[in-house]
Parts: C-alpha cells; sequence; structure tokens
C-alpha cells in the first residue's frame, strides 16, 4: 500500500483527505476493510457491539420482531455492511427462539463489498434464505427493515478548516517517506452546498469533516425504502460540530491513533457520523422519525438488564458471570453505548 501510494502522490502531488481513505481503506487488494487481516474482535483492531455480547443482537431481534408483528414492515431484513457474519448468525438465533414463524418466512439480505468478508459471512451464518450483494446499488428498492451497525463512521470524508479569514480544505503530500498534511484556499460548490445545507459553521481554528459520498449513499437508501424502516446505529455529533482537530482517527490493535494518515491499509480510519445530516435527509424523504437516542437508552428500552442472569457460584468465571460481564461491559458508563446513538426513521 505504501508502494501505491508513494506511486499516487508522485502522479497528483496532493490528495484530498477523501481521496486518500478511499485509497487506504477500499483499494481492491491493499485496502484495509477489503484485505484478508482480522479487523473485529479481541485480536484485531476494534470491538463492535454484536463482539462485545450476543444480548445486542437479541435486544435488536425483538425490536424488529415488535414491528414485523404490528404489520408495519414485511418479513425482509437488509443488513448493510455486514461483515463476517457475527451479528446475523445471533440475530437469526434469537429471532427463531422468539418466533419460529416468522424466521421460516424472513428473507436475510446482506450487503458487504469485500469479498474476503462475504467468504467469512457464508462460513458464518446458516439460514434457510439468505442474499448478499456487494453494494446498495444492486438493490433497486426495498420493502422491510434496513438495519446497519459502524457502517457510516468509514466514508471517505473532506476536511475543511475555518482559517479566520476564509475557509480553507485540508490535503495531504508526500514528504520523503511521511505524509504529511497542507492546507489550500479551495473550498468547492459541494462543500459550501452542504455547509450551507445543513447549517454547518465551524468557528475560526475548527476543522469539520464533509462526507459527500455517505450523504449521497443515505439518500440513495431513503429513496429505495419504500415500505419498512431504516435502523441506523453509529457513533456521531448531533450538530456535526467537531472541535479544533475535528474527530478523524484511526484504529490499530485497540489504540486511538490520532494521526489518521499513519498505517495507510493497516489500520481503521473513522469519524464521528454526522446524525443531524441524516435526520434531514430522512425528513426530506418523508420518513417519520421513530426514535433518535443513545444506544445504552435504546436497549434499557428493549430489556437490557432483563438478560442479566442469576448466579449463585463464587466462580468468576462460571458461565453466568461471563455472560453478565459482556452485558455490563456493552452498558457501562465509559463504554460504546454512551457514545452510540440510535436512528429509527419510518416510511
Amino acid at each position: 500500500m505504501k508502494k501505491k501510494l508513494k506511486e499516487i502522490f508522485t502522479d497528483k502531488k496532493m490528495l484530498s483527505v477523501a481521496d486518500f481513505m478511499e485509497y487506504a481503506l477500499y483499494h481492491p487488494v491493499n485496502g484495509y476493510y477489503m484485505n484478508q487481516h482480522k479487523k473485529i474482535g479481541r485480536s484485531g483492531d476494534f470491538l463492535t457491539s454484536p463482539k462485545v455480547s450476543p444480548v445486542f443482537a437479541k435486544l435488536i431481534a425483538r425490536y424488529c420482531l415488535d414491528h414485523w408483528k404490528n404489520g408495519e414492515a414485511e418479513l425482509r431484513f437488509m443488513e448493510i455492511a455486514c461483515g463476517d457474519g457475527a451479528f446475523a448468525s445471533q440475530f437469526l438465533y434469537f429471532l427463531r427462539e422468539m418466533d419460529e414463524e416468522i424466521s421460516r418466512n424472513l428473507k436475510y439480505i446482506g450487503i458487504e463489498k469485500s469479498h474476503f468478508h462475504q467468504k467469512l459471512f457464508r462460513e458464518t451464518v446458516e439460514f434457510h434464505s439468505i442474499e448478499l450483494y456487494p453494494s446498495i446499488a444492486d438493490i433497486p428498492s426495498f420493502k422491510g427493515i434496513i438495519f446497519s451497525n459502524e457502517w457510516l463512521d468509514a466514508f471517505p470524508v473532506r476536511i475543511i478548516e475555518n482559517c479566520g479569514e476564509e475557509m480553507q480544505e485540508i490535503m495531504l503530500r508526500l514528504d520523503g517517506d511521511e505524509i504529511k498534511e497542507v492546507k489550500i484556499n479551495r473550498v468547492d460548490e459541494p462543500i459550501t452546498e452542504y455547509l450551507q445545507e445543513y447549517s454547518l459553521e465551524p468557528q475560526q481554528g475548527e476543522r469539520i469533516e464533509v462526507s459527500i459520498a455517505m450523504e449521497r449513499e443515505f439518500k440513495d437508501l431513503m429513496r429505495k425504502l419504500e415500505k419498512g424502516i431504516l435502523l441506523t446505529i453509529d457513533y456521531g455529533d448531533l450538530d456535526g460540530n467537531c472541535g479544533k482537530r475535528g474527530s478523524l482517527r484511526g484504529f490499530k490493535s485497540h489504540h486511538l491513533v490520532d494521526d489518521y494518515y499513519k498505517y495507510p491499509g493497516e489500520m481503521d480510519i473513522t469519524y464521528n457520523v454526522p446524525f443531524h445530516v441524516l435526520r434531514k435527509i430522512g425528513l426530506n424523504a418523508g420518513a417519520k422519525e421513530l426514535l433518535f437516542q443513545r444506544q445504552d437508552e435504546f436497549l434499557m428500552e428493549q430489556g437490557v438488564y432483563g438478560e442479566l442472569k442469576s448466579c449463585t457460584s463464587p466462580d468468576p468465571f462460571s458461565a453466568e458471570k461471563k455472560w453478565n460481564r459482556k452485558i455490563m461491559q456493552l452498558m457501562e458508563g465509559s463504554g460504546m453505548s454512551r457514545m452510540f446513538h440510535v436512528l429509527a426513521q419510518q416510511k
């Protein structure tokens, strides 16, 4: 990947942060999400809620089941960025336990760009009706429930900084063997329109991430949802203002890396999802907002603490105590559930 980036920088002199992320994360061979490096789990670079506790998938299944029983959505479930199938296998297992008839009639659609993860998904998930596609572009329209967890936080972004007299864009250039930031006096029309549309005004010295690709993809998804529910879970901001350094960062071996341009192709790069953008897109598309809340609040409403198991064994490594610890890890105050938000929109 580093050799490839040197070639790209030689040709282009400078790259936008969005172009850099596209290469670093999605290059067909060496991109972080596309290669065969283990990414999720304790031996990877980061944890997701399904990897912390299977109760997460159980509570999502419970939420969806309520809407299916009420006739608010057809018996189709689409998971975007379905990864290695960890969530799907847990979700389908618990759904079968809760309602065998609905499970028997459900169609499960997975969207996964990485061929490596598609292979892992097929090896992990056993279900009577599964369809896998590389992109939502392959789905003409949809009726049912669309779910994503940590999908939007890795879309390529451009970085804009308020430098006082004018807005400038952060670009990247190669200085010897090191990648460095450089500011240019270029804020083009798509950026200006985005800032105006979503009322984004970074203060002097502050940065803001703009993902035109994320906005376009979410609008497309909202258009394709004819009837049903779009359930989006991710970590993010309520107003899109991320402070002086913005929110773009890397994760490698469970450690935060402030310099997002280090280790291209070898670490995850993410940013805080601007939920106010998603909410406005839904509003403009005529969708009804069912809920918007922190993940821990959502899980409490779905009965997360009712999943704790009684345990009289003094053994700290008993199955029951391990199960309970995972639930508490999912809900702990400094953990992911307080940083994540849940948005449910209905058409």
